[in-house]
């Protein structure tokens, strides 16, 4: 297979992750309005807003010039399950607390550092999933220096 074909299917790849990450990004809120009740909307919309700030900063701040890389894609999958968990925290938090909505100034204003905290876990976890490029370059200088 020639390299145009090879880069032509990887654009083809990439242009349906974002068109399946903007589905989703897009139909969240319209999923909250129309199917929840007033009670769920706010914890949804909490979720929302996390969920957007986190993999907002990971793929357009962090990680914005390997977004055609097939390793950071497949480092979504655990940045989503570790996500999940942290969402389905954030919920059973807001079931129990039931007022924790009164002041949403100070509810959102602490939802500020644990974003970073999370985006800080996320970037540390797609580490793992980045090739190493040191890696790369010193096996490439033994192979040309040794003959």
């Amino acid at each position: 297979m020639s390299d145009e074909v090879q880069l032509d299917e990887q654009t083809e790849n990439t242009q349906m992750n974002w068109f399946a990450a903007g589905i989703l990004l897009l139909g969240s809120p319209l999923f909250v309005m129309a199917f929840m009740g007033h009670s769920w909307a706010e914890i949804a919309c909490k979720v929302y807003v996390w969920t957007a700030s986190a993999f907002g900063a990971i793929l357009f701040f962090i990680e914005r010039p390997s977004l055609k890389r097939k390793w950071l894609w497949m480092g979504m999958v655990p940045l989503a399950m570790f996500h999940c968990a942290v969402m389905y925290g954030l919920i059973v938090f807001n079931l129990a607390v039931p007022k924790i909505d009164r002041f949403p100034v100070a509810t959102y204003g602490a939802m500020v550092p644990l974003v970073g905290l999370e985006v800080g876990v996320l970037e540390l976890v797609l580490g793992w999933f980045k090739p190493a490029k040191r890696k790369e370059r010193a096996s490439r200088s033994e192979s040309s220096g040794s003959f």
